[in-house]
């Protein structure tokens, strides 16, 4: 993050740190305050609502879109990690946003009442979970990175200092982010082929039939959502490979100049 600062992401990065964290601020409000939902309270419950979905659609989403697609290759250019880790960040953008959307959705028209306001809960909670991929992943970049620390510091008493650079170019922090990014995540991406109609995602959700019908508008899915799904991470692939020129140059240097 601090890195990103200094780039060519600078700016945008800035905007999506604050941004977002007065989002998980607001989302802390619809979580935990329970009492709030309903009651004199209720408005409460309500403008937190509005003003999270407010921030993420038109600040912190396109902002994660935007610096997902545009992370850099560091020194090593490093196209193929950061590749997966753009995936991954577009991907868990894409998802947020659809629970959001389908979320809002739900709560709006409560078709079925309190079992639409529960529904509306989950799907909220499950797109606010996709935010917090970072959450998992910073701590254990940090701890990847003071382990890249000690093993220098040991390979620098062992070995000659040809050595120590060596390593520390192949322990470069780009390759840490995406590594770190990647997994566990990147196993997610296969079982949610279908998006939020894949068996994993009812599954976590635990939908009923009812469910599904007002979640997705039908109980079977439609051909073109399907594909859209489907397609979603070629399509990431192609859209990375426009903006690193197919893999030859790092894509910040089409944001800076």
């Amino acid at each position: 993050v601090v890195q990103s600062l200094t780039e060519g992401q600078g700016e945008p990065m800035r905007w999506h740190m604050l941004s977002g964290s007065a989002m998980w601020g607001l989302g802390f409000v619809q979580v935990v305050m329970r009492r709030w939902r309903q009651g004199p309270l209720a408005w409460v419950h309500r403008f937190c609502g509005r003003a999270f979905l407010l921030l993420w659609f038109v600040v912190v989403g396109p902002t994660a879109a935007f610096l997902g697609l545009f992370c850099g290759t560091g020194r090593l250019r490093s196209h193929f990690a950061m590749s997966l880790a753009s995936i991954v960040y577009l991907d868990t953008t894409l998802n947020a946003s659809w629970y959001f959307w389908a979320g809002w959705s739900v709560g709006r028209k409560r078709l079925r009442g309190s079992d639409s306001l529960k529904l509306h809960g989950k799907a909220m909670l499950t797109g606010l979970m996709f935010t917090m991929v970072i959450i998992q992943q910073r701590p254990t970049q940090f701890v990847v990175i003071w382990l890249r620390k000690w093993l220098l510091l040991m390979v620098g008493i062992i070995l000659p200092v040809s050595w120590t650079e060596g390593v520390a170019s192949f322990f470069d922090h780009h390759l840490i982010l995406s590594i770190t990014t990647v997994f566990p995540y990147g196993f997610v991406v296969p079982l949610m082929l279908d998006g939020p109609r894949s068996r994993l995602g009812v599954w976590a959700m635990r939908l009923t039939a009812d469910d599904e019908v007002e979640l997705f508008g039908r109980r079977e899915p439609f051909t073109a959502e399907l594909f859209f799904w489907r397609a979603r991470v070629p399509l990431f692939v192609v859209l990375r490979a426009v903006v690193t020129d197919c893999w030859t140059r790092d894509p910040l240097g089409a944001v800076v100049s």
